[in-house]
């Protein structure tokens, strides 16, 4: 994760492709920085909590049933657009990886990180191990391990007082010791010299071994719910939210612990954050920053730790992202960016032509063919759904064959009546 401070032009975020419903990896364009601006909180009473600016932006999805048929529309909306009937794509998971860490190894290493510990009694003895004493968990690690070196040792049941004062009685425990060599060598699977430097390569690792990963972590120190939650070693909450985003989940607001202050993050069940669900308040001014990557999204961690799918800001000023945010090493979104380029484009246009009178006057038609309207866009993607359906690709060279663009927003409305007309022709109903 980098803070505004940390983070370059040039830099890879994570950010969402509307078209493929997935992440990508694209250069932060450039980052802006916007002070005391209006922010509003968006929270609900299951630990999704964000500040924002009104016209912050997140990517949306809605649904629409016509004729027993159902269509999914992903947009990019402003907090002031927000609809009941929207719901806030809060991640996707991101398929890219090239590190040739097998999923074996990154599970192994989640076992490491969460019930295991990493010794090193001196330069040349280097030891990983790990303990359970859950009977399932232990099988699941006996197998994980049988064809590592190493030593497993049997501790017998015992009695445990807990740092909340209370007594129990223990199961037997189970340690596995992996040899120096063993140790060495799930290191080096990593690329990494020492454990604390995970959280520089896991967004590396394919998507396989962070499910892997994820999956050990969540059987070594979670609970049933999806919460998660380690103390000694903070950077293993690093690795937990950033597995999180790459994954396709949400990771919601921080909470610790009533004995010991353990951090205890929950992620949440589904990817979407119905609006209908959200409250809003005024929150006053603050500080905002917010990076332009090329898909218009990007991932961040909020102060309080929710990690969530968020918007760019734009050339037209969209303000962004509470100051302290911190920024996932990730690519992002060629909608919003071509958008506003239009939007730019249109702006120098009208500069330009403030003219004197006599040599201003525009014919009509000029006037009153403007892009097309979002009712127009919504309909052409219904029928290239039904003509190409499931298909981008044949969808988009559909609409360059009829007029030669790329996008449904570089029609004007007139190239769109014309468009919706030979559709109309086509389609089967």
């Amino acid at each position: 994760w980098k803070t505004y401070d940390e983070l370059a032009v040039g830099d890879l975020v994570m950010s969402y492709d509307i078209g493929n419903d997935e992440m990508v990896w694209t250069p932060v364009q450039r980052k802006s920085f916007f002070s005391r601006q209006p922010i509003v909180r968006l929270y609900n009473p299951k630990g999704f909590e964000v500040f924002c600016t009104p016209n912050h932006t997140w990517a949306i999805e809605y649904r629409v049933a016509q004729k027993q048929k159902c269509y999914i529309y992903r947009k990019l909306k402003t907090t002031n657009e927000l609809k009941t009937v929207y719901s806030i794509i809060g991640s996707a998971p991101m398929r890219q990886g090239f590190l040739k860490t097998t999923p074996r190894e990154a599970a192994l290493m989640g076992w490491a990180i969460t019930d295991g510990w990493f010794s090193r009694r001196s330069e040349n003895q280097f030891r990983i191990g790990i303990g359970q004493s859950k009977p399932h968990t232990v099988e699941i690690i006996r197998e994980l391990i049988a064809d590592i070196p190493h030593k497993e040792t049997l501790y017998p049941a015992h009695t445990r007082t807990f740092p909340s004062g209370r007594t129990y009685d223990c199961l037997p425990s189970y340690h596995w010791h992996l040899t120096a060599q063993a140790s060495r060598d799930l290191l080096a699977a990593f690329g990494i010299a020492h454990e604390s430097q995970l959280p520089t390569v896991v967004p590396q690792i394919s998507f396989e071994a962070r499910a892997a990963m994820l999956e050990a972590m969540m059987l070594g120190d979670g609970t049933e719910i999806g919460r998660f939650g380690c103390k000694n070693r903070p950077w293993v909450m690093d690795v937990f939210t950033m597995l999180c985003a790459l994954q396709g989940h949400v990771a919601l607001k921080r909470q610790f612990s009533s004995v010991g202050e353990v951090p205890l993050q929950t992620i949440k069940r589904t990817k979407r954050i119905w609006v209908s669900s959200l409250r809003r308040e005024d929150a006053g001014l603050a500080d905002v920053w917010c990076p332009t990557v090329e898909h218009g999204t990007w991932v961040a961690r909020f102060s309080n730790g929710v990690t969530v799918l968020t918007g760019n800001t734009s050339a037209v000023g969209r303000a962004l992202a509470m100051a302290g945010f911190e920024v996932k090493r990730s690519l992002a979104s060629r909608e919003e960016m071509e958008k506003s380029a239009r939007m730019e484009a249109r702006l120098s246009v009208s500069k330009a032509s403030a003219a004197p009178k006599e040599t201003a006057s525009a014919k009509p038609s000029e006037k009153t063919d403007g892009p097309a309207t979002d009712e127009q866009k919504d309909e052409i993607l219904r029928f290239l759904e039904e003509l190409r359906p499931k298909n981008r690709s044949a969808q988009r060279a559909l609409l360059m064959e009829k007029t030669g663009r790329q996008s449904r927003d570089d029609l004007t409305q007139k190239e769109a009546t014309r468009l919706l007309e030979e559709l109309k022709r086509e389609a089967p109903w």
